[in-house]
């Protein structure tokens, strides 16, 4: 009798183990299903039913990225201007997505068009007065958010203020996303959509900022 009551402990410790096991793969199971990420085809992209991020390879992939001190992007020099065009995106900093070609605004692009923006306001001969204040206010005050949300606690020297362009000087490596992939999926969205706008292909100049 013992050995039959030992028995039947023992089955049914296992069959306590095996529904613990069963709801604990179910659980992972459902944890991965949700991280996976769901295929494009399938979003109708009309509502809410779309991709939270941009779905560009480029969005995916980091690079690393030494931040120091440039003798480009001044606010008075000849060639800033062209130098703060080339890092803007082809087109109007939109992005077209679904069958139906819905526009997208992106942050990065967004932060770009306030930073255009703000070095417009910086060289204008005279304040900005009225109604012209608000648009660098708002663009100030997106960066500011935008700062706040990405926290970057990367590790840098006390003295990373100090402008010195005799020497050379490591901040820190920040890890970033590839905007330069990021900055060609956005060009191919572009030149995609112009040609179902006018019907034709159009080369585009790598410097353009509006087409």
């Amino acid at each position: 009798m013992p050995s039959k009551q030992l028995a039947l402990t023992i089955l049914a410790v296992l069959a306590l183990a095996n529904v613990y096991l069963d709801v604990l793969l179910s659980r992972i199971a459902q944890q991965v299903a949700r991280r996976r990420e769901r295929p494009l085809s399938t979003y109708s992209f009309l509502d809410d039913d779309r991709p939270p991020l941009f779905p560009g390879k480029g969005a995916k992939r980091s690079v690393r990225m030494s931040v120091e001190d440039s003798a480009h992007y001044s606010l008075l020099s000849a060639q800033s201007t062209e130098e703060w065009l080339w890092i803007s995106t082809v087109g109007d900093g939109d992005l077209r997505l679904g069958p139906a070609h819905r526009v997208f605004g992106v942050g990065m692009t967004h932060q770009q068009h306030c930073l255009q923006y703000l070095l417009d306001a910086l060289q204008a001969p005279h304040p900005a007065h009225g109604e012209h204040r608000e648009h660098p206010e708002h663009c100030l005050n997106h960066i500011r958010q935008y700062v706040l949300c990405d926290a970057d606690i990367t590790l840098e020297p006390p003295d990373v203020l100090d402008r010195n362009s005799t020497q050379e000087r490591w901040i820190g490596e920040h890890r970033c996303v590839d905007w330069e992939m990021l900055r060609a999926e956005f060009r191919r969205n572009w030149m995609e959509w112009r040609l179902v706008r006018d019907g034709k292909e159009t080369e585009i100049p790598s410097l353009a900022l509006y087409a």
